[in-house]
Parts: C-alpha cells; structure tokens; sequence
C-alpha cells in the first residue's frame, strides 16, 4: 500500500503491447482527461485493460445519460469504476481487451452475465474477460484455455489459443471461474470433472 488516501494505477509497456491497471481508482472528469491523453499516446499499441470493478450502488441505478457526463459526479464511486466509469473508460481507451477484475461478492455467480452484457453494448471493438484465478493472456493475442480432461489421472490440461476460442463458466461448488476451448470439451464435461475433484479435495 503506498497511500491511505490515493489509488495508484500502473502502465506496463512491452514493445507494442501495452497493459494498463487501473488499481482501486473511482472516474471522473479528471481522470477521463488522464485517460484521454494516454490514449492517445498509445493509439499505435495493442491496449489490454484490466480494470476493478468493485460493486453495485443502488446509486448508479439513478444515472441517466445527458449531454454533460459529469453533471452529477454522485453517480461514481470514489474507490471503485463502478459499472458506469467502467463503460466510460473502454469508451476513451478503446482497448483491445478489457479483463474486468475485483468483483463485489453481489456478483457471485453473475460475473459471466455481466461481462457478456458488456461484450454486446460494445460489440467487435473490445473483447471482456471476467477475471478470476487462472486467467493468462499473453502479448500475442492469445489465452489459455482447458482443452482435455485426463479423468484417469485426475488433471486438467490447457494450452494457449486465440481470443475468438475462448469460452467460459463457473463452476458452483466452489464459484471459480474456468475458461476452456468449447470444441474440445462440453461445459457439461468440464462441471462434472469439476464437482468429482472437489468432492474428492473436500471429502
């Protein structure tokens, strides 16, 4: 922890790939006009953003879109994007693929479902994962992804594939998510090797 007070995010740059943390930062005027400039600065690179979500605000519910965004600055969080600075940050950034991080626990077993919302409000321009333990991107485009399961051996085996392959579900034992390649396994296969390991790990 640096500060008790500042949220700080990170920039890390590696060739043409650049990925951008946002930390536990709120939105405002403000930081949009950071973002504004980072942006451009890096409209030439492939843009990932992983960025905290935090919860939900019977608040942000009273938002309504005008011409002046920031009319009202009581809709945002001071220590989270919310849902709304979330939008509004893919809106300036346009990032390639945005990986939304730091669920409040009134997402359990909706973190699939908002996501999915997120990925049809912006369509082609950005791709969203929900993040969880087990996510790996790398600077290539690609993610790894459960492609076979060894019910012999009691192991899970995964390997890296483009974006487009990724799919994913949540398993409801222990409320992880699991991303796996939909033509190599069922989602049925992957729950129920899923349930028989945990079973077996908390029997």
């Amino acid at each position: 922890m640096f500060s008790d007070r500042d949220s700080i995010g990170f920039i890390f740059r590696y060739k043409k790939f650049v990925l951008i943390y946002t930390g536990d930062t709120g939105f405002n005027s403000k930081i949009e006009s950071r973002y504004s400039k980072i942006s451009d600065e890096y409209k030439d690179y492939k843009i990932v953003l992983l960025a905290h979500l935090g919860g939900f605000k019977a608040y942000e519910n009273r938002f309504y879109a005008s011409k002046d965004f920031y009319q009202d600055e009581k809709f945002f969080y001071k220590n989270h994007l919310g849902r709304l600075g979330l939008a509004r940050l893919v809106e300036v950034l346009r990032p390639e693929v945005c990986i939304i991080s730091e669920f409040g626990e009134e997402f359990r077993n909706t973190r699939i479902r908002l996501t999915e919302i997120f990925r049809k409000v912006f369509g082609k321009d950005t791709l969203f994962f929900p993040a969880d333990i087990g996510l790996t991107l790398d600077m290539e485009g690609k993610v790894k992804l459960i492609d076979n399961i060894d019910r012999k051996n009691y192991k899970i085996e995964d390997s890296f594939y483009p974006y487009s392959k990724f799919s994913v579900c949540e398993h409801n034992l222990s409320n992880s998510l699991q991303y796996y390649k939909k033509d190599r396994i069922t989602e049925g296969d992957l729950r129920e090797f899923l349930t028989m390991l945990y079973m077996r790990d908390n029997s």
